[in-house]
């Protein structure tokens, strides 16, 4: 399997996309690194508190896919450009807040993006 380093797989995050809208709260990534292959979301957290991953979902262009029914069977291709926005139920107070998610890929295994952004 394939190293990233974590200063590069932060680079996924899109800065100041952490929003919250209707019920929610999105943010956005944008692979900068190589066209991977998602194939699974195992681990989601916000300010150190897991979140569940029942009714998180992934839009990627007009396809918006729960995050749970990621699989080998039916992947994401993440291509390199492309950026996705994950939306996870439950609306966030304003402040800084520590993201951690975690992504199984068929390239590199478990991927960790760790950043913080502030939401207005």
């Amino acid at each position: 399997m394939v190293s990233i380093p974590s200063i590069l797989l932060k680079r996924l995050y899109v800065a100041n996309s952490l929003k919250n809208e209707e019920a929610s709260f999105v943010f956005q990534l944008q692979n900068q690194i190589a066209t991977g292959t998602v194939t699974g979301l195992s681990q989601l957290a916000v300010d150190g508190q897991p979140c569940a991953l029942d009714g998180v979902t992934i839009a990627a262009g007009s396809d918006v896919l729960p995050a749970a029914g990621l699989s080998d069977a039916a992947p994401l291709t993440f291509a390199v450009g492309s950026r996705v926005t994950v939306r996870v139920p439950g609306a966030l107070p304003a402040g800084e807040h520590a993201i951690e998610i975690t992504v199984q890929t068929r390239e590199a295994g478990a991927l960790t993006v760790s950043v913080a952004d502030q939401l207005s």
